[in-house]
This record gives structure tokens, C-alpha cells and sequence, in this order.
């Protein structure tokens, strides 16, 4: 390649500004055990590159005259991001997919209602929630294996709700409140999955320990504390959940467009045993009984309706990464710490690398990339570490996923 054309590719480096707390999610409360009405809250309470090349780097050299590059993402000093209308520029979607928010939908307790009514009604409906769990509650154990085996099966994500809901008298009582629960979470997954996880303490609970010493826990245990949520009253009828949810995302109430919202009980009015309601068999104000537990439900009904809407509506469809909890913490953090540039090549491909300061066996979410395309280029293959995916364009751009510290992205055209 040229002199000329590689300082014309070379124009300057997109450079995110790096943001990783302890905490994550809007900025808020650390107690998000509350029920709060969302229409009563203004603020509610996430080897090798690719020897994809097909020709030689050297303008002077013919694709058979030379072996493919190797391109070292590990040594990009010099290398920049292109300028804005510069084919090969490339920005990170603010959410996956390029959606202009995110919600989180999670689960405090782990009630027999969750575990019987509210995951199979995320996974029929191909939606991931969170559930906040305590492994040493009864209610838990008596749901063992949809909470170990199917929910995480289903692509459903466990957060650390502590074992027992019940504080921590001292030190030692924290460590294993906070430890055993990771264990478990961690061990219903693959090894090769990220420990990561959401946390919560669990309000009315006490903790005698010092905030210093969770907040070591909680790093030591790769536990990410959920700061703040917004309850779903019991009473609220779906479709006012999703009006209210959607008003709040699409007019900028959640701190960086990221919405938590969270259920405790889930129950059948129709069920009078394990469902008691201020009107009997019906979705007012119903409280969910048995199993150890004795919580505000909203009703199935209700909650079903609610989930109905999310894959429906427009706004929801198009707009909101539904994602867990943890997935979109770890979205978040690696777009604001990541930086993306551009090795020259050659007009037939352009080749990207995408690095982040954290670590990629915890931070392995994928990112959605915006590539400014070369005029006439109607298709584009982006390949990463032997990972072949089809771009979807819009006008001159580019729209992919890849991993931060992955490998040389390449893409090409079809």
C-alpha cells in the first residue's frame, strides 16, 4: 500500500473514555428490594488473528506472490481510527444491536412462583431474565433443578441474592452468605462461561460487617452489585407496565438509557392456595403463600401480558436490547473502556482491531460495530478468529458484532 493511502487511513484514533465502578446500572439506592410504583418514581429504583488476508500488503506484489498477513492486535501503536466519512471509520453501538436503550428484567427471592410460572414464561418467549436467588432458602431447594439445570439451560442468568436473604452477623457469616451462593451460581454453568454475576444484599437486611469488607467480597466472588431497580408494584396491570417501562426508557429516565425493573412473587389468582388477592380470583393486589414465602405477586395473567407486549411492540422490538442483567453490565463497561483502530490493507478488505483494558475471561460480552464502508461495496463478511457472520448494512455502513481482544476483525466484501 502506498504512503499516501496509508496516512489517508490513518486519521486518528477513536478513544472511549474508560468507565468500570464497582457498582453498576443507574445510579441510585444501594437497597433495590423495595416495591416502588414506576409511576410514583422519577428516577428507577446490563488466539491468533484471523489469516483472513487474500492478498499481499505490498501494492507491487500479486495474491499469489506472498502468504496472507498475520495481523498482530497486540501491537497497534501508531495505528489509528479513521475520520468520520473515511471508509473503515468505526464506532461502538451505544447498546447491542444498535438499540437506543437496554432493559434488564429481574427477579428477587427465587419464589415457587418464579421457578414454576416465571421461567418458563421467559423461555417460551425467547427472553432472558435475571434471578436474584438464595440457595439455602427452602423455596430454592424445593426448585433445585429448575434453578440449576433448566433455567441456566434456557440461557436464563442467576444473580447472587445471597444464600439466605438474612444479612451477615459477622465476617465470616458474610463470606459464606456471598461465597457459597457464587459457587453455586458459578458451578450450573459451563466452566468456560464468565463467573461474572449480578448482586444484590437483599433489603430489611443487616449487615455487621464494614462496607470496605463486602465490597472486597464482592470483588473477590466477581459479584457486581445491582444499585438500584424499580419495583413492579403487585397490583399494576401489564399493559401499564409496558407503557410506563417504555415511557421511562424512550424519553431518557434511567441513567445511560439502561432500565432495571424488578418482580418478586409471580402467582395464579385462580390458584386460592398459593395465591391470596384483596378480590379472590382476581389480579388485585395478590400476595404469593407457601413454600417459605409470603411476597407481593403481581399475577400470571398480569406478568404474561407484560412479556406478551416486549415481543410485540414496536418500540420494544426495534429499540430495547432485553438482556440480563450481567450482559449488559459487561456491554456496558467494555464500550466505554474499548478503542477501536484500523490496520491498513489493501481496498478489497478492511482490517480492525478492537482492544479493551479489562479482563476478557470476566468481560466477554460482544460489542456491535459501525463500519463506514468503501463507495461501491453493496455486501460485507466481517471474520473473526475463523468466525464468519453476514454485516447488515444500512447506506455505507456496516453493522457487526465482535469481541474485544478477539483477534483481527476482517471484513470483505461477499
Amino acid at each position: 500500500m502506498t504512503g499516501s493511502r496509508i496516512l489517508a487511513w490513518a486519521a486518528c484514533v477513536l478513544a472511549v473514555s474508560v468507565g468500570c465502578a464497582s457498582r453498576s446500572g443507574p445510579e441510585g439506592d444501594s437497597d433495590s428490594d423495595g416495591d416502588v410504583h414506576a409511576a410514583d418514581s422519577d428516577v428507577v429504583t446490563d488466539d491468533a488473528a484471523s489469516d483472513a488476508g487474500d492478498t499481499a500488503t505490498d501494492d507491487s506484489l500479486d495474491a499469489g506472490d506472498a502468504e496472507p498477513p498475520e495481523f498482530d492486535c497486540g501491537s497497534t501503536e501508531g495505528f489509528s481510527n479513521p475520520a468520520p466519512g473515511i471508509a473503515g471509520h468505526t464506532e461502538i453501538a451505544r447498546w447491542k444491536h444498535d438499540r437506543s436503550a437496554a432493559l434488564t428484567i429481574n427477579f428477587d427471592d427465587s419464589t415457587p412462583g418464579q421457578a414454576t410460572l416465571g421461567v418458563p414464561a421467559m423461555i417460551v418467549r425467547g427472553l432472558t431474565g435475571t434471578w436474584f436467588v438464595n440457595p439455602g432458602t427452602s423455596s430454592y431447594l424445593a426448585h433445585q433443578d429448575r434453578w440449576e439445570t433448566d433455567a441456566p439451560a434456557e440461557s436464563q442468568e442467576l444473580a447472587n441474592h445471597t444464600m439466605d436473604h438474612a444479612g451477615a452477623a459477622d465476617y465470616a457469616d458474610a463470606e459464606y452468605q456471598i461465597g457459597e451462593a457464587s459457587r453455586i451460581i458459578v458451578s450450573a454453568y459451563p466452566p468456560s462461561r464468565s463467573p461474572l454475576m449480578g448482586f444484590n444484599r437483599g433489603g430489611g437486611t443487616t449487615w455487621n460487617v464494614t462496607e470496605e469488607q463486602v465490597q472486597s467480597l464482592l470483588e473477590e466472588f466477581h459479584c457486581i452489585e445491582r444499585a438500584h431497580s424499580t419495583g413492579i408494584y403487585p397490583a399494576t396491570p401489564g399493559e401499564t407496565m409496558l407503557t410506563q417501562i417504555g415511557d421511562h426508557l424512550s424519553s431518557g429516565g434511567w441513567a445511560d438509557d439502561w432500565g432495571n425493573v424488578h418482580f418478586h412473587g409471580i402467582c395464579d389468582p385462580a390458584d386460592a392456595v398459593n395465591c391470596v388477592c384483596d378480590t379472590p380470583g382476581t389480579s388485585s393486589n395478590c400476595r404469593e403463600y407457601g413454600g417459605g414465602v409470603n411476597n407481593g405477586a403481581v399475577s400470571l395473567a398480569q406478568f404474561e401480558t407484560f412479556l406478551d407486549g416486549l415481543i410485540t411492540d414496536s418500540y420494544f422490538v426495534d429499540d430495547v436490547w432485553i438482556a440480563g442483567f450481567i450482559s449488559a453490565h459487561k456491554y456496558q463497561a467494555e464500550r466505554n473502556g474499548s478503542q477501536v483502530v484500523m490496520i491498513p490493507d489493501t481496498d478489497e478488505r478492511i482490517v480492525l482491531c478492537l482492544s479493551s483494558p479489562l479482563d476478557p475471561a470476566l468481560y466477554d460480552e460482544s460489542l456491535t460495530l459501525m463500519t463506514e464502508l468503501p463507495g461501491g461495496w453493496i455486501s460485507c463478511i466481517a471474520n473473526q478468529d475463523g468466525v464468519s457472520t453476514t454485516c447488515r448494512i444500512d447506506g455505507t455502513t456496516a453493522f457487526f458484532e465482535a469481541l474485544p481482544d478477539g483477534g483481527a476483525i476482517v471484513l470483505s466484501q461477499d
